[in-house]
């Protein structure tokens, strides 16, 4: 009988042990050993992109102490891309630039009837040829005017 109850006790103690190891967070046991642990022998084993709201991280595998782990990394800049708007008849109304990770919008209208860059540039150039022609004519019928006298 006595030994029967050692037996009983002793099963009693371990079940108690057992339900005691299941209340036990996970991560306590693993954070004992990530300070004893320099995660020298670790392996890349997966990411998370960062984006301009959140921060990115490498997830990592220890073979020493089993413990997978993150590195942090930076959140970066916006990063844009290209819609473009047309109107019901085909015309490009406006080009708008959205950030892919938050959606923040900038936008250029393009109004109808406009002339690109070096197409103003060459009516400048024209403008001001033009004017030094008719400036040079003035000057040189004066002067010949001034001669007749």
């Amino acid at each position: 009988m006595e030994r029967k109850m050692k037996n009983i006790v002793a099963i009693f103690a371990l079940v108690l042990l057992i339900v005691s190891l299941l209340f036990i967070p996970f991560g306590t046991i693993k954070a004992n050993a990530e300070e004893s642990c320099p995660h020298e022998n670790s392996i890349w084993t997966g990411y998370q992109n960062s984006t301009c709201q959140r921060q990115g991280y490498n997830i990592y595998y220890c073979y020493d102490c089993g413990e997978v782990y993150h590195v942090m990394l930076d959140t970066i800049d916006h990063e844009y891309g290209k819609r473009k708007h047309y109107s019901e008849d085909g015309k490009l109304e406006y080009t708008e630039w959205v950030c892919i990770f938050c959606d923040e919008v900038f936008y250029v209208e393009y109004p109808e009837n406009t002339l690109p860059g070096w197409a103003i540039a060459l009516i400048v150039i024209a403008a001001v040829l033009a004017v030094g022609g008719v400036a040079t004519g003035i000057v040189f019928y004066w002067k010949k005017t001034k001669q007749n006298d």
